[in-house]
């Protein structure tokens, strides 16, 4: 896509993965080091010229957790990526979205993170999540028809702050 950068991690299987565009135009970098090929995730950290005084950067993290997958191992998974960011980068902001279907929650709930998408996005069920700490920066998403050949519905985050909207960036989420 014309203007936008893509990242993305792909299955070590035949097809999918999780990607993210993200308008050229927003300082990113690729944190690979936290990608493990037992997960489906992707990790990114962005730094713009003008942030809140009381944060730093924020932390990005797709992810596919497949239907039958290890809940434990994939909540340790996230787990263990925020908290080697936040060494790093101890006020960061944090966003984990994608596809996580039935992940039992209570270890990001706790860490602690909000899931702010309330309406359903697959059927009647939430599958497709948006967790983070900076909550009160968005609205509640607004939940958009499926694209293509997607059996879900698109959570669409709307940011509240003016600051959020000065730089013209833009971010897409997709599993494949």
């Amino acid at each position: 896509m014309n203007g936008f950068v893509l990242f993305r991690n792909d299955r070590n299987r035949r097809g999918g993965g999780v990607a993210c565009f993200l308008k050229n135009k927003l300082p990113c970098t690729r944190l690979q080091l936290l990608e493990n090929q037992s997960f489906e995730s992707l990790w990114l950290l962005m730094r713009t010229t003008r942030m809140p005084r009381w944060m730093s950067h924020i932390a990005l993290g797709v992810i596919y957790n497949p239907p039958k997958s290890d809940d434990r191992a994939m909540s340790n998974h996230i787990i263990s990526c925020i908290d080697d960011i936040r060494k790093n980068h101890p006020y960061a902001g944090v966003v984990i979205v994608g596809d996580l279907n039935r992940l039992r929650d209570t270890p990001l709930r706790a860490y602690p993170l909000k899931q702010i998408v309330t309406g359903t996005t697959r059927g009647d069920a939430i599958l497709d999540k948006i967790y983070t700490n900076i909550a009160e920066w968005y609205d509640p998403p607004a939940i958009l028809p499926q694209i293509g050949r997607s059996s879900a519905s698109v959570a669409l985050p709307m940011a509240l702050y003016k600051y959020v909207y000065d730089y013209d960036y833009d971010l897409t989420i997709m599993q494949y």
